[in-house]
């Protein structure tokens, strides 16, 4: 197959393009064809009709930008004259004189200057000459800039890039161009050329838009983004957490400290639909992987960004709350790096709240019990005295629940090492992690461990083909007591101040107050256990195929991404003992509470997710100011979910906790499966006009099984415009003080197909434990 591209602008095509864009931003109305002038101008200044003059046709103004005589006032109404004709008359009595050089280049300068240009110069001049290119690749740049420095004595490259001028020896020739860093050469002989650098701190940022980068200086959309380096510097096992305050619109609302259970859940810009309002997450290219992101060791992390507009749009029915883009690290050439860090910190909470000491909750109940029911007081003062002194703390103690619950502080540790680097054939980077939080009770059986593996590696297997692999695999266990954290501070608040905790004389665990309840039994593994570990392993392939044989920018690229997950849960309570005091031998004595025998409950589930996408891109920079980057793909995903449950009691022994040793009579079993498929067509076409003229179109065709096969599919569009304002020459010479303004709007539609119970369109039969025979 052979593709044929004609892509050459002529100068009618060049105007009308220019034209569009400044009728849209409204700084000027004029019209141009060749070198025929029309300008309609009442009342300005004359430096904004030459502006005009330049948008509208191929010449170009050289001149000081202090001249003066500029800022005066001026009127030109001229249909297609020619440029000598318009100047004479806008010219006439304003004290200008101007030159016209090779090129279409005209060099204004006070009258003066030229009625004496003719007098002999001590320098000699040269017809200098030379060509001005691209430092990183040698591409010849049009429209650069080349001025004697101190001068009005200018002129720009051709298509070619080059130029041609008059300059003394000796004298230094400044060369200018967008996105460039300016450069200064001295003329010593009639050739000089020029390799420009790009300016890096400028046009080497880019930011993820979804399935693909873009410079962050011409995004057009509502993108935030916050670099890996700062995420780990905030010492979180939680990436989430780590994410509160550093992006604009995005809110976090964390509900547990429970180690391993501590994730925040994340809103972008509220609450954008009914339902589940959870963003989208995407991992390295692909959406919804298993596992998510909170997993995600902090220093695998390159960047994470947000979509919040209709640049989101480009993930359809599921982009209705926002798009979260996150990009893991990889190699770059160079000599191998090796990092390794390690961290230990001392958590603790920002707020416990204070408690009443027994006294004082003696008097607050005296009060209620006199002043609300008309009752008798319940504690007498010389019990409150006790209370106070402490001098019973076997009778009349004075219990913080709290305190004596849990510690001040908590351990964090977290240890990251990696290895990185390359050469021009094969880059990779692999790191190795490991998470450790403790819990803050008091003979804690709560804790979180986490391991991480990372590689990620880009192999350049021909001059055309590039493979990437990708490897994530992650290994967490929690380990909890048997009541949750919810209710274990629930019970905490509550606690009865005149009551022990544990015995004073032996440090027995005291009899339950409230529903079974002890912190010393509650926080520790004595009423049993939760164990819950979770194994994620995440793998992708990436071809590219470089396609400029056909045409220059031509590229395609498609791969395979397959996620596994595997979860077991583990619940096994047990009987335990509390004590009690006979005030009347002294004597103490023990209860027992929990289930009569030991009861377990296992489960397991296992998750399988694969995503297979392909796309064919086209990117082209044309006579260095008409910039194209336009791709069209396909995608499907295909997700398997499996559960299975086991249950059995009556234990005769704790020391074995598993299923086969208890009572196979009480054994109870239960099990399902899902699935989910999605399918979808999607493509990005993006244009800027050096950089300053920005339009971006997205849109995506997406199938979801959650709806009727008739409306199955859904499309969602959405185009953004963008202005870089601080890019024009007004701005800079009038408003330079400001060095960076981008005017930006956009429109989109976005779904949200989590609506729910999947099929719920179809009428169904449900399975009870309820049946009528012989009805």
């Amino acid at each position: 197959m052979k593709i044929t591209m004609k892509y050459k602008l002529n100068s009618s095509q060049i105007r009308l393009l220019r034209f569009f864009w400044i009728s849209v931003f409204s700084f000027c109305i004029a019209i141009s064809t060749f070198a025929q002038i029309t300008v309609k101008a009442k009342n300005v200044p004359i430096r904004k009709i030459l502006k005009t003059i330049e948008r509208t046709t191929e010449y170009k103004f050289f001149y000081n930008d202090d001249f003066a005589a500029l800022d005066k006032v001026a009127s030109l109404n001229v249909n297609n004259v020619s440029i000598d004709n318009a100047l004479t008359t806008l010219f006439s009595s304003s004290g200008i004189s101007w030159e016209k050089k090779d090129n279409k280049q005209i060099v204004l300068v006070p009258q003066k200057t030229l009625e004496t240009k003719a007098q002999p110069s001590e320098a000699q001049d040269y017809k200098v000459r030379g060509t001005v290119t691209d430092a990183n690749d040698g591409t010849p740049l049009i429209g650069v800039s080349v001025v004697v420095k101190g001068t009005t004595n200018g002129t720009s490259t051709d298509i070619n890039g080059n130029y041609r001028l008059n300059a003394p020896h000796g004298s230094i020739l400044v060369f200018t161009y967008i996105g460039m860093k300016k450069q200064e050469t001295i003329v010593k002989s009639e050739i000089v050329n020029a390799a420009l650098k790009s300016d890096a701190k400028l046009l080497e940022e880019v930011v993820a838009i979804g399935y693909g980068t873009q410079k962050k200086v011409t995004v057009t959309g509502a993108v935030v983004s916050v670099k890996g380096d700062d995420i780990k510097s905030t010492p979180t096992t939680s990436i989430s957490n780590a994410l509160v305050g550093r992006l604009p619109g995005l809110i976090a609302l964390n509900t547990s400290g429970e180690p391993g259970y501590d994730a925040s859940t994340l809103l972008i810009r509220g609450k954008s639909t009914t339902g589940d309002n959870s963003p989208l997450i995407v991992v390295d290219g692909i959406a919804d992987r298993e596992g998510g992101f909170n997993n995600i060791d902090p220093n695998d992390i390159e960047s994470v960004n947000i979509l919040k507009d209709a640049s989101a749009a480009i993930y359809g029915s599921r982009a209705a709350n926002g798009v979260i883009l996150v990009t893991t690290k990889r190699g770059k050439e160079g000599k191998a790096i090796i990092n390794y860090s390690f961290n230990y910190g001392l958590k603790q909470p920002t707020v416990t709240p204070k408690m009443c000491t027994s006294a004082e909750y003696a008097q607050l109940v005296n009060e209620i019990e006199t002043s609300v029911y008309g009752r008798t007081a319940k504690y007498s003062d010389a019990q409150i005295q006790k209370f106070k002194d402490g001098s019973d703390p076997t009778n009349y103690p004075s219990t913080d629940w709290l305190k004596q619950t849990l510690n001040t502080f908590c351990p964090q540790i977290q240890q990251n090492i990696s290895i990185s680097g390359g050469n021009d054939k094969i880059k990779y980077f692999t790191s190795i992690g490991h998470q450790y939080t403790d819990n803050y009770y008091k003979n804690s059986a709560s804790n979180y461990k986490q391991y991480n593996l990372r590689t990620n590696l880009d192999v350049q297997l021909t001059s055309n083909f590039k493979a990437s692999a990708n490897i994530s695999i992650t290994d967490e266990n929690r380990n909890s007591p048997y009541l949750g954290s919810e209710s274990i501070w629930r019970y905490l608040v509550k606690g009865d101040p005149t009551v022990n905790i544990t015995w004073p004389a032996n440090g027995l665990p005291v009899l339950a107050s409230q529903d079974n309840f002890n912190h010393v039994t509650a926080t520790s593994d004595a009423m049993g256990y939760n164990n819950n570990k979770y194994t994620v392993f995440n793998t992708d392939l990436t071809l590219k195929w470089d396609m400029s044989f056909i045409t220059k920018g031509l590229s395609a690229d498609g791969g395979v991404s397959v996620d596994k997950g595997n979860t077991f849960n583990k619940q096994f309570q047990k009987q335990f003992n509390l004590y009690g005091l006979d005030s009347q031998t002294g004597t103490y004595y023990s209860k027992t509470y929990g289930p009569s025998t030991a009861t377990l409950g296992e489960s397991m589930n296992r998750v399988q997710a694969i995503t297979a996408n392909a796309k064919v891109r086209y990117e082209r920079t044309f006579n260095n100011v008409h910039n194209i980057n336009a791709f069209v793909a396909y995608e499907q995903y295909q997700y398997n979910y499996d559960y299975l449950y086991g249950y059995r009691q009556d234990y005769t022994s704790t020391t074995i906790d598993q299923l086969f040793a208890g009572d196979k009579k009480s054994m109870t079993n239960d099990g399902t499966s899902n699935e989910t498929v999605r399918q979808n067509y999607f493509g990005r076409v993006d244009y800027s006009y050096a950089e300053k003229y920005l339009i971006q179109f997205n849109c995506r065709y997406d199938g979801s099984q959650n709806f009727p096969k008739d409306h199955r599919f859904g499309f969602f569009p959405g185009i953004s415009l963008g202005w870089r304002a601080s890019e024009e020459e007004f701005w800079k010479r009038n408003l330079s003080f400001i060095n960076y303004l981008k005017v930006r709007g956009s429109a989109g539609k976005m779904g949200n197909d989590k609506i729910g119970e999947q099929y719920a369109y179809l009428t169904m039969y449900s399975f009870g434990n309820n049946a009528v025979l012989g009805g």
